[in-house]
């Protein structure tokens, strides 16, 4: 059986399980339920992902969700939530309201699809565009289809040879009526699909501008020398995309409005004589324009008239960039310019062969490892706060990553990781890719202009290809505080060891397409991801499974050792601390391990002390001094915590810091009192008819208890 055969034995399975006229009765949960492998939304996105992908966003594409994570959210004018599901605030009050609504508007478009009608489901505006194409597609007649399994205009405006401005409707329309005859509707799709991969390429504009950026003599010179020069500090990031983008590169150059040639790149960047800060690469010339008059056909930031040195044409433009400036300028097209940009280039700085790519639906073409890469690493430290995870992982950077410094050095060890911080706002777009607001000043009024710009681990990701001999890594503190499924979407079965790219010239075993690029992609062999997770904050038993399958954990609990490891200088950071004071010494160690049983036994493991807290005392003159600061900590640091832990369980509290134990009432910090009869007299009058032994009894924070010496050691050491 083939690919397409189960895909449509797939396809069969589903309108089984949910047929047109189950659509108006469908019940929420049967909708979208966190977990479910059988809910509607998770066929829709994930079983039938082959016919047509729709990964990647937020889960508020469905209208209404139900939610996985278990975090407080506050709603807002756009975005509503209660503890069990998410949805859009514009479609009702609550989520039952929501999915009313949203079932509705499902088989409206389902009935749509059954009689064929595109215009009305191209005039539908209450579900987003792709969710509403992908749902029409799946509920089309199969034996007439009128849709194909590509729901965004560029693709099929190039195959069309028309614009993405027609309309979803129109290019399909004009898409199937290039179907042959006796050609199934998803073998077509790929067909459809295949011709756009071929055509979609990553091609930059490049502009040589007028003086006095330029002088003609230079722009001349430039083009005999077939050097494309840039200044690195070019704004909107243009100067770093410059110096950063891959050898095979293509670009179109422009002396100001004039197109000049089609080149790409075939070397790295390196400094130009034109003075500091200026950058040249070489390049080959794939092909001179045939025209150099005014290019005038539109304004945007990739045409020649656009306010910008070095920008992409973006894949929903390709179709207008073809037809108003490729054959009219250049007499080619995407097709065949897909070709010549595919054709092997040496690369001038090394002399070495290089397959360069000729779209952006395939990564650069990646170098290989001399030996073989390493296991790569997923690993996760864990453990109550204070216990040393960043302490741990920074000299785990430091080790195998590069120091900060050697960066600006221009050392070939120098720093090869990131560093993040998931929140529960922290999202795909930051992470993978997504669309960024651009600052042009070639923009209609009122219109905001936007790119694709890649996120910290793809960015990483794209470094690390090009060093393959190097380890690289992300690290990710709080990663337990994301929405995991949100911020890593496709890629997170790519991390796995076995899922990466080895880097050995070999294809890799699992690519992506990305959702807003279209790129494919892969995870390199040679990418660590390390995170860390405070277990105060959430258990470890709540975390996201996709996580907790794909990752090694790395207990770090509170160090309270007496003796030190002879093989590890950092271990047992406590033992022999003290603090010297006139009551006697303060064993530190003993402290802290005493009120870290205590926790444990009232609480959990997860919400001891850490070490950390207190071996800064080490570094302050033992005295006066040293126990000053151990006031201070205890006073602001340690007993808010303690607040924090037990909800300002206060009986708790005293328990945890032995103030039950210590007779010395001086000495306690939280000190306990009863509710006498008096008091209840003065609180409530003589006719209270309250029970002084049923009543709350009153806890108050003593201050002196921080400035004597034996409340701590009344800790770890009771009093005979």
């Amino acid at each position: 059986m083939n690919d397409f055969q189960q895909q449509y034995e797939l396809w069969d399975q589903f309108l089984e399980i949910w047929p047109r006229d189950r659509l108006r009765t469908m019940t929420l949960d049967e909708y979208s339920q966190a977990g479910s492998k059988d809910s509607f939304t998770y066929w829709i996105e994930s079983r039938l992902d082959k016919m047509g992908s729709i990964w990647g966003g937020s889960a508020f594409k469905f209208g209404v969700f139900s939610r996985k994570d278990t975090e407080d959210k506050k709603s807002d004018s756009k975005l509503s939530y209660s503890d069990s599901h998410g949805w859009l605030a514009s479609l009702g009050e609550t989520s039952d309201e929501a999915f009313e609504k949203v079932r509705g508007y499902i088989a409206q478009v389902a009935d749509l699809a059954a009689e064929g009608n595109l215009d009305g489901i191209e005039a539908f505006t209450h579900l987003g565009e792709v969710l509403k194409w992908k749902i029409a597609f799946h509920y089309q007649d199969r034996q007439a289809p009128v849709i194909v399994d590509i729901f965004k205009p560029a693709p099929l405006a190039v195959l069309v040879g028309g614009t993405t401005s027609q309309g979803m409707a129109a290019l399909q329309k004009a898409t199937l009526a290039k179907r042959p005859e006796n050609l199934g509707i998803l073998e077509f799709g790929h067909q459809v699909w295949e011709a756009w991969s071929q055509k979609n390429l990553n091609i930059w504009k490049l502009s040589h501008g007028n003086p006095p950026n330029f002088t003609d003599p230079e722009r001349q010179h430039y083009l005999e020398a077939q050097l494309a020069v840039m200044h690195r500090d070019t704004g909107k990031y243009q100067g770093n995309k410059f110096a950063e983008a891959p050898v095979g590169t293509l670009f179109f150059l422009c002396h100001g409005n004039s197109p000049q040639r089609i080149g790409q790149l075939t070397s790295e960047a390196m400094p130009c004589e034109k003075g500091e800060g200026w950058l040249q690469r070489s390049y080959r010339v794939l092909k001179p324009a045939q025209r150099t008059d005014r290019y005038t056909a539109n304004s945007k930031a990739w045409s020649p008239q656009g306010n910008s040195t070095f920008w992409q044409v973006g894949a929903h433009d390709l179709p207008e960039f073809e037809s108003t400036f490729l054959r009219p300028y250049f007499d080619t097209d995407l097709a065949e310019l897909a070709a010549l940009a595919g054709e092997p280039i040496e690369e001038a700085n090394g002399g070495a062969l290089v397959v360069a790519p000729a779209s952006s639906s395939a990564p650069p073409a990646s170098l290989t490892a001399r030996d073989p890469v390493a296991a790569c690493i997923n690993r996760i430290y864990y453990g109550p706060p204070g216990t040393g995870k960043t302490y741990t992982m920074t000299r785990l950077l430091e080790r195998f990553y590069g120091k900060p410094d050697q960066e600006k050095q221009g050392d070939n060890d120098a720093q090869r990781y990131v560093f993040v911080t998931f929140h529960q706002s922290y999202g795909y777009e930051e992470f993978v890719e997504g669309l960024r607001p651009v600052l042009a000043n070639n923009t209609e009024a009122g219109e905001v202009a936007y790119e694709i710009r890649p996120g910290a681990f793809k960015e990483l990701c794209c470094r690390a290809r090009k060093s393959p001999d190097q380890r690289f890594a992300i690290v990710i503190d709080e990663i337990n505080r994301g929405n995991i499924s949100k911020i890593f979407g496709e890629l997170i079965t790519l991390i796995e060891a076995d899922k990466r790219d080895p880097l050995d010239g070999s294809p890799p075993p699992v690519e992506v397409i990305l959702a807003y690029s279209g790129e494919k992609f892969s995870v390199p062999a040679n990418v660590d991801i390390i995170g860390t997770m405070n277990t105060a904050d959430r258990s470890l038993a709540l975390l996201d499974t996709a996580l907790r399958r794909r990752f090694d954990f790395v207990p770090l609990m509170p160090d309270t050792r007496a003796e030190k490891d002879p093989n590890d200088a950092n271990s047992a950071p406590l033992a022999a601390l003290a603090v010297t004071t006139d009551a006697g010494r303060i064993n530190v160690r003993q402290l802290l391990e005493r009120i870290n049983e205590r926790i444990e036994a009232l609480y959990d493991r997860d919400h001891c002390i850490g070490h950390a807290y207190l071996t800064a005392l080490a570094d302050v003159e033992d005295g006066p001094a040293r126990f000053k600061a151990l006031a201070d900590i205890f006073r602001n640091r340690i007993v808010p915590l303690l607040e924090e832990y037990f909800f300002e369980d206060w009986r708790k509290i005293r328990l945890v810091l032995g103030d039950n134990q210590k007779p010395d009432l001086a000495t306690q910090f939280i000190a306990e009192s009863d509710a006498h009869e008096q008091d209840l007299t003065t609180l409530f009058g003589n006719d209270h008819g309250l029970d002084s032994y049923a009543t709350k009894r009153r806890y108050s924070l003593q201050e002196a208890a921080f400035s004597i010496p034996a409340a701590y050691i009344g800790i770890y050491k009771i009093s005979a």
